[in-house]
């Protein structure tokens, strides 16, 4: 009869469990913290696509630099080329 008693017992305290956690893990707190890592990646996104944008910015301004002073030291040189035929 005790046997009988007990086994009944851990069923109903099972079964109270399966309730409760079925009850903390389909709650709203996995709901705020679904909203919480969807608000972070989002972040991360944007964060990541402004510092990508400034890294195209500084490349290209390098670029346009370099493009500047290669046109230039070209010309001068030319102009030295220039100036030794004259000469020759």
């Amino acid at each position: 009869m005790t046997n009988n008693l007990l086994l009944v017992l851990v069923v109903v305290l099972a079964i109270i469990n399966v309730v409760i956690l079925v009850r903390v893990f389909s709650g709203k707190s996995s709901g705020h913290a679904e909203q919480a890592v969807r608000s972070e990646l989002r972040e991360g996104r944007d964060e990541a696509a402004k510092r990508s944008h400034e890294l195209r910015e500084e490349v290209s301004g390098s670029l346009d630099k370099t493009a500047q002073t290669l046109a230039s030291t070209m010309s001068q040189l030319g102009n030295v080329q220039k100036q030794q035929l004259e000469g020759v």
